[in-house]
């Protein structure tokens, strides 16, 4: 394994150990590293991913509380043997997870621009109504995924381009299946509620 291979990419420092730590296990499973294989020192891994190695040595730490990873004086940093299942699993849809949500976040930017051409006052306000809704039940904690599902496939369905549509939803619902198994999706998703009222008062006011 060469060092200033870039393949994993950088990452920034504002992210500190907790991507590191996802990054670490995205490393793990790319490099086919199994139970009992040594990890690369601290200072290769801060190389590679341009960050401190306080702060690789930070993410490890994480990794070993979480079961994934065990240290041996002397030897080194190991994967863990019969590590907790699925915990390194999980650790990889936390990485998955964003990415497809800034690949939805990318693609209904299209949607957005056609949309604006396309949609009546009509369609706007299907759109609020279903804002709306949703912010009624934030204000309840309760993040609505039938809700959402609504909103997003009328705004995509206003841009009259049906595999945009298609691909987009596929997207939320592989997103959506993530609410049950990760801890903090939950409280991710509602934070995202008030840009769906921002968005359509956005359209609004780009129609007048």
């Amino acid at each position: 394994m060469a060092s200033g291979d870039s393949s994993y990419g950088t990452v920034s420092k504002d992210f500190l150990y907790v991507k590191v730590s996802d990054t670490i296990c995205s490393y793990i499973c790319t490099e086919g590293l199994k139970a009992g294989d040594r990890l690369p020192s601290e200072r290769f891994l801060a190389h590679k991913f341009s960050v401190g190695r306080n702060t690789v040595r930070e993410a490890l730490k994480t990794l070993v509380e979480q079961g994934i990873l065990e240290v041996s004086q002397g030897k080194g940093t190991f994967v863990k043997e019969n590590f907790p299942d699925g915990s390194l699993r999980l650790k990889l849809m936390k990485v998955n997870y964003r990415e497809l949500l800034d690949i939805r976040i990318w693609l209904e930017q299209l949607a957005i621009h056609r949309a604006v051409e396309r949609a009546s006052n009509a369609d706007l306000q299907r759109l609020s109504e279903l804002s709306q809704q949703m912010l009624a039940e934030a204000e309840k904690n309760i993040f609505s995924m039938q809700l959402d599902r609504k909103f997003h496939a009328l705004l995509l369905e206003l841009s009259g381009m049906r595999m945009l549509v298609s691909l987009v939803l596929s997207l939320t619902d592989g997103l959506n299946e993530y609410l049950d198994v990760l801890i903090d999706s939950h409280d991710v998703w509602l934070k995202t509620v008030p840009f769906h009222d921002d968005l359509v008062e956005a359209l609004k006011n780009n129609k007048s």
